[in-house]
């Protein structure tokens, strides 16, 4: 992010949004429990995809392999054999064993960072200051990942490595020039200033299979050559800019600035962008006319407007796009000549995305026990990120990226902090803080004209119109069970002469009707509250995080509640399914191999629409702090022992839900972090 202003993100959220600890209920939990136990609550990273295998494969499946009398089978060395679901055939994910993959598998990373910074100053003529820095920083890291060959796809290929190395070396230079100067009640300053950063980035990855040593994952061991790659990339930005700062008898603040950058992520037409800032406070306690009230003591009234540019340019998969005015190719060889596809349409007319964001604000202070801060604040942010489809006729890539959208976020934030027992022996500070915010879209994208898209258009998940919010979910309308078949039923809206509608029921979601379901992935509010208790050395704090509002399409949950997926696991709802004898519920009937029977059916139902409000417990530290008198006498300033946890409970609408991790509406395959806990000790001598 570059430029001058003042920062809003979408969620304005001061509460750090750490994960939880729970697994899917429904789950394999043999999975999730073997890795508990042989790993630890750290297991993590490359044990990611075991908690989503642990979720989807059905319960049934062991994680050794038995053979038919029930006992476990070994190889030659006498190592128990992992089931891989090719000795007697499995359903779900043949040839994995994920636990197997992340104990026998090599994983190895070893980074070299080196950071160097240096800088000059000189004063002169009083008030005069220049300053040269220079910082630069070298990253070089190297990546193992070997695949034995004790089962899975790599058993047939005698096993498989790869190796990545990267460097990427970081420059940046600047330099400042300060002039300050007092003249009586009034204070001064003046900062001019130029900048320059240059990224170079060089990445290297080769694959082989076919080892003579399952130990050794070096290249050298191997004898069938896979693949080889290496790409470079370079990055830079140069920037001028001025600020100036003036406040007068320390009760009235002005501040300004002005910047300018180029960023070589655009053509040089559009690669320079200009961004500005002012703002103003006053410190109301200050006045004559406070001064004696004993009641306040702080109020300061402030506010600012400015500018800020984003070069930050990412792909829909979230890699960044170096040259996006140029066009990018794939390169294969084709009997023996290369072969190019081109992967990206460059466009010389992408620039900067822009924002405007205004604030203003108070802080107050009462009695030296309370602090509260208040902020409204509206960012508007310009010429948005979008990738608009083309005419098939025009071959592939399909689309290409442009600033074609426009939004608005409008909200407040606030905290407030509060002693309320406040003494030489007890100490008790409860604090609380919270945001709510709306979003708006106030401009669609030229290739979804108003003449043709009135009232909006789809985009995946999410329906799109001017007056909505980025994420307003547009899906089918679930009606329940046929209670006489077990189908599931959805609605199905025919729009009448006088305009109005009318609404049936069929079980064929083709024929359904997809709507704007009025709900968002916007919470409506945001927040944390903590609490610290200090008494006689003993300290307790206590944080915790909140949200209300807001919904998260469940597509986790939608697969578990899929009836026709050999060898999948089931959500523990599918016990309420539809029977004969249980004709009044929402789960439809279990149906083989019958994906009509499934509630979802491969599409959108508001069925798993799911709210996201949840109450988490972030944090709870319990220390003790042993009097100073006895820690002087043994040489010692300060000896505090503790106790922390992290992570250590979440509630929401279903158990093992975490609406923290997806704040884009939609679930992704993923787990909760691990409730952590541990023991400490600070000495000071």
């Amino acid at each position: 992010m570059v430029g001058s202003g003042f920062e809003r993100i979408s969620a304005r959220v001061k509460v750090d949004q750490k994960i939880g600890k729970h697994f899917r209920v429904g789950g394999n939990m043999a999975y999730a429990n073997t890795i508990r136990k042989q790993f630890g609550s750290e297991a993590g990273g490359t044990y990611s995809n075991i908690f989503m295998f642990s979720q989807n494969i059905a319960p049934i499946y062991p994680i050794y392999l038995y053979d038919t009398d029930g006992n476990l089978m070994y190889d030659e060395k006498g190592n128990v054999r992992y089931d891989f679901g090719t000795e007697y055939g499995r359903g779900y994910a043949s040839e994995q064993n994920p636990l197997a993959t992340a104990k026998e598998n090599i994983y190895k990373y070893m980074s070299d960072n080196l950071s160097t910074r240096g800088y000059f100053e000189a004063n002169f003529l009083n008030d005069f200051k220049f300053t040269l820095n220079i910082a630069y920083d070298v990253f070089n890291a190297t990546n193992t990942q070997f695949s034995t060959p004790i089962g899975g796809d790599a058993l047939n290929v005698g096993g498989r490595g790869y190796n990545y190395t990267s460097r990427r070396g970081a420059l940046n230079v600047n330099q400042l020039l300060n002039w300050n100067r007092r003249f009586g009640s009034h204070n001064i300053s003046v900062l001019l200033g130029h900048e320059t950063k240059n990224d170079r980035y060089k990445y290297l990855e080769g694959q082989m299979t076919n080892f003579s040593d399952p130990t050794n994952p070096d290249f050298s061991n191997a004898s069938q050559y896979q693949g080889l790659t290496s790409y470079s990339a370079e990055y830079a930005l140069e920037g001028y800019f001025m600020k100036a700062d003036y406040d007068f008898a320390d009760k009235y603040y002005l501040t300004a600035s002005i910047r300018r950058d180029g960023s070589s992520k655009f053509h040089k037409d559009n690669r320079w962008g200009s961004f500005w800032a002012i703002g103003g406070s006053w410190r109301v306690k200050e006045e004559n006319f406070l001064k004696d009230v004993t009641a306040i003591d702080n109020l300061k009234l402030k506010a600012s407007f400015g500018t800020q540019g984003n070069d930050n340019i990412l792909d829909n998969d979230g890699y960044t796009i170096w040259k996006a005015y140029s066009d990018l190719y794939t390169v294969e060889r084709v009997d023996g000549e290369p072969a190019f596809t081109k992967t990206l349409r460059g466009n010389k007319d992408l620039t900067w995305e822009k924002s405007n964001n205004f604030n203003v604000g108070l802080e107050l202070g009462l009695w030296e026990r309370i602090d509260f801060n208040l902020d409204f604040f509206i960012k508007e942010t310009k010429d948005m990120l979008y990738y608009s489809p083309l005419a098939s006729s025009e071959g592939n890539p399909s689309g290409i990226y442009r600033n074609e959208m426009d939004m608005k976020n409008t909200g407040i934030e606030f905290e407030i902090n509060a002693d309320i027992i406040k003494n030489s022996h007890l100490r008790w500070n409860v604090a609380l803080n919270g945001t709510h915010y709306k979003n708006k879209l106030t401009k669609l994208p030229a290739s979804k004209p108003a003449d043709k898209y009135p009232d909006g258009y789809q985009s995946g998940l999410y329906w799109r119109k001017i007056g909505g919010s980025l994420y307003d979910f547009y899906t089918y309308e679930y009606a329940g069970v046929d209670p006489e078949t077990g189908a599931p039923l959805y609605n199905m809206y025919t729009e009448n002469e006088d305009g109005t509608e009318t609404v049936e029921t069929t079980s064929v979601i083709s024929k359904a009707t997809r709507r704007q379901t009025g709900k968002s992935a916007i919470p409506d509010f945001v927040g944390g509250l903590s609490t610290t208790l200090e008494a006689f050395g003993f300290d307790l704090s206590v944080q915790t995080a909140f949200q209300l509002g807001g919904y998260v399409y469940d597509s986790n949950y939608s697969g578990l509640m899929n009836p026709g997926d050999n060898g999948k696991n089931f959500h523990k709802d599918m016990c309420n399914s539809w029977t004969p004898s249980n004709t009044q519920t929402n789960i439809p009937a279990l149906s083989y191999q019958t994906n009509s029977q499934s509630i979802s059916n491969g599409n959108n139902v508001d069925f798993f629409l799911t709210k996201a409000s949840y109450f988490s417990l972030r944090n709870v530290t319990l220390g003790y702090s042993f009097p100073s008198n006895w820690m002087r006498k043994a040489g010692i300033e300060k000896l505090r022992i503790y106790l922390t946890g992290d992570n250590i409970w979440m509630k929401s609408k279903r158990k093992g839900f975490d609406p923290r991790m997806y704040f884009t509406g939609e679930t992704k395959m993923g787990y909760s972090a691990i409730s952590t806990y541990s023991m400490g000790l600070n000495l000071t001598f």
